[in-house]
């Protein structure tokens, strides 16, 4: 006398809906991700370019010399470079919600974009911190952001 099938199953999966792939969605991961960073290219060159030239100019030194703090200087900084990138996140924030992902909440696309512009910035201070001539950081900076973000 054999066993009932049911007796050898340790667990079945409860029924769920066939996966249905939208390619519409499977194109737009990868496009999302080349137009943020060719968005982001060009504030990225200049914020990076503008910290180096301020290293070559020796500004900083200069100010401390005149009682500038190191941290009101880095804050200046990180808030002067983060107002073109927050432009670009607000922007491409709206043209996400307004073309391919208008069930979503607008804050949470600000916040995703937002997001991702500071860590921009953290990386143009990176960048900046590698090199002397601002001319060569500012042609590797949208290089160093495509091998970053583009990793496909």
């Amino acid at each position: 006398c054999r066993a009932p099938p049911a007796a050898h199953m340790l667990g079945v999966p409860m029924p769920t809906a066939a996966l249905d792939e939208n390619v519409f969605y499977l194109v737009l991961a990868g496009l999302l991700g080349m137009v943020s960073a060719m968005a982001s290219a060009f504030p990225l060159s200049r914020l990076t370019k503008e910290l180096v030239e301020e290293k070559e100019t020796r500004a900083r030194e200069t100010a401390a010399i005149m009682g500038l703090r190191g941290s009101a200087h880095g804050c200046s900084w990180y808030l002067a470079g983060m107002a073109p990138f927050a432009w670009v996140a607000l922007v491409l924030a709206w043209m996400s919600h307004a073309s391919f992902a208008p069930a979503s909440d607008v804050s949470l696309l600000v916040a995703f974009h937002g997001l991702f512009a500071c860590s921009l910035v953290s990386m143009a201070f990176l960048l900046a911190s590698c090199f002397s001539h601002a001319k060569l950081a500012a042609m590797v900076a949208p290089f160093a952001l495509a091998l970053a973000v583009l990793p496909r």
